[in-house]
């Protein structure tokens, strides 16, 4: 499986720093990854929790910081768990220029690898649950206490991922390129795309482009579109009336043997085996 890009401007518009809480039973997380920094509370719950290369168990009562394009996941015990989150997200700009943030500065560097924290202390949880009900510059304010909190406890994080996974490298540059092959694929799903589409988009030779490709998503090109459009063939055989064949005619395969026999690779059964299967 691999991690989906997502863009999160539904949660952050208008506002430099999303807060956001959830409360809700059941599995529904995916692997993913963002340019956004992203800091993790976990009030209730626990589960499985992926970051990098780092597999593990999250529980109540813990913070996890995941670094810009840090893939992550964190999947609830079952669907009787109800799962308590507070999810913090901003673009790591923020903390650049002032001097005195550079505490924050060296926190964040070593969230780039994920960072966890443990028995966070009750007066910290009770500034963290009250953070998505403040007026927007308070909540600025209130992140920042909350980061400079943690920056002067960074001894007591675990570091999550190891230091030899690194699977972006990611500049500037290389995110705004990122933006616009995700929005020109999101687009243009339902049709090929060729790689030297892609390429021009980004102005790159095709070599240039497919290496470029492959060391942000660890994946060739062509790897990636397959499982994205068997990914989402998926969940409409799961959820629309769609015939076969029309399903993967709109998730952009060309004919439809080409379509069963892409899907029955990755899946290991047929299409209509897994429609049945599943509905």
């Amino acid at each position: 499986m691999l991690p989906f890009y997502e863009r999160l401007e539904e949660y952050s518009k208008d506002q430099s720093i999303s807060v956001r809480t959830m409360n809700e039973m059941g599995n529904h997380s995916y692997w993913h990854f963002h340019q956004e920094i992203e800091i993790i509370f976990t009030d209730g719950g626990s589960g499985k929790c992926i970051v990098g290369d780092y597999l593990g168990h999250y529980q109540p009562n813990e913070l996890v910081i995941a670094g810009s394009f840090l893939p992550h996941d964190f999947n609830y015990a079952d669907d009787n768990d109800k799962t308590n989150m507070t999810l913090i997200h901003f673009n790591p700009k923020l903390v650049g220029g002032i001097l005195e943030f550079a505490p924050i500065r060296s926190l964040l560097d070593s969230a780039r690898y994920g960072l966890s924290f443990r028995n966070i202390p009750p007066n910290l949880v009770a500034q963290i649950k009250s953070l998505e009900a403040l007026e927007p510059a308070r909540r600025v304010i209130g992140v920042f206490e909350l980061l400079a909190t943690l920056a002067s406890r960074v001894d007591q994080g675990s570091r999550l991922s190891s230091i030899d996974f690194s699977p972006n490298a990611m500049d500037d540059r290389s995110g705004r390129r990122l933006n616009a092959v995700v929005e020109h694929i999101t687009a243009n799903q339902h049709r090929p795309i060729a790689v030297d589409e892609m390429a021009t988009l980004c102005n790159l030779s095709v070599p240039a482009f497919c290496r470029w490709f492959k060391q942000v998503f660890q994946c060739s090109f062509v790897a990636y579109m397959t499982e994205r459009r068997i990914e989402q063939a998926c969940r409409l055989l799961e959820t629309s009336d769609l015939s076969v064949s029309a399903i993967g005619d709109q998730v952009g395969f060309e004919s439809y043997s080409n379509f069963n026999r892409a899907f029955t690779k990755m899946k290991q059964v047929p299409p209509r085996e897994y429609r049945r299967a599943t509905v």
